[in-house]
């Protein structure tokens, strides 16, 4: 779903949900919401889009499953600028090794 931004300085909000863990195929789940969210962006002609630590919270999503489906739709997304706004140290860890693969 998409609504407005409200006051703040953005275009608007994508609002997705991840999977929770014990679900089953976590990471396609993950995967196929941010790649949706991202093409909720690209409908709308938007440039760039910035995404928090989706499923890693209160969902539970060990933080390799999250950080391999993070890396994989920000790597096959179509918009020219996707920021992961991460500040756990964990997680930007994940994120990190995911990338150094």
């Amino acid at each position: 779903m998409v609504t407005t931004a409200g006051k703040l300085p953005f275009k608007g909000v994508i609002h997705a949900v991840g999977p929770r863990f014990g679900e089953g195929q976590e990471e396609d789940k993950l995967r196929q919401a941010l790649l949706a969210a991202f093409r909720c962006a690209e409908e709308r002609a938007w440039q760039s889009v910035s995404f928090p630590a989706v499923s890693s919270g209160i969902f539970a999503v060990p933080l390799d499953i999250c950080a391999r489906a993070y890396v994989a739709a920000v790597r096959s997304s179509p918009l020219r600028n996707v920021r992961l706004c991460l500040r756990d140290q964990p997680v930007i860890d994940a994120v990190l090794k995911e990338l150094n693969k």
